[in-house]
């Protein structure tokens, strides 16, 4: 069955190659131009279209695009664009980075600034540095890592 579904898959992939790869590039470009709301209307738009191809594009679409990290970081984005359309104090970030925080374990600063990239980079650092301060949240330095930050 597993072989049938590889075989359904990349007769989808070969029969559909240029549009799959212009997918990807329009993809790409509304990622990196912050173009989120577009961005997460073609994601959907690309699953409906690998969904109506059958099991073959189903499964391209799971392997492909099914777990892409931009899906949930222009997700995200939007939602902190709603809430946040008058513009976010210090303690709006703070708030957010705790939730983030929340449930995550330790988490690499990278990370925090990719999953808030709404807010500036001084924001984001700014409400890491508050907050460590207020003992809310505890930074750890991992060698050849970087900086990891926890709830205490």
């Amino acid at each position: 069955m597993v072989k049938d579904i590889d075989l359904l898959k990349d007769d989808f992939s070969e029969e559909n190659f240029g549009l799959l790869e212009e997918y990807e590039n329009t993809l790409s470009e509304l990622f990196i131009t912050s173009q989120y709301k577009a961005f997460i209307d073609m994601w959907w738009k690309i699953k409906d279209f690998c969904g109506s191809n059958g099991p073959g594009g189903v499964a391209y679409f799971a392997d492909t695009w099914g777990n892409d990290p931009r899906i949930v970081r222009a997700r995200n984005t939007v939602y902190l664009q709603g809430k946040y359309r008058e513009g976010a104090s210090s303690e709006d970030v703070c708030e957010e980075v705790v939730d983030f925080l929340r449930g995550n374990g330790a988490v690499q600063a990278k990370d925090v600034f990719k999953q808030l990239q709404f807010f500036t980079h001084d924001q984001v650092q700014d409400a890491l540095s508050e907050l460590c301060k207020s003992k809310t949240i505890r930074k750890e330095h991992i060698k050849n890592k970087g900086n990891f930050y926890t709830l205490i």
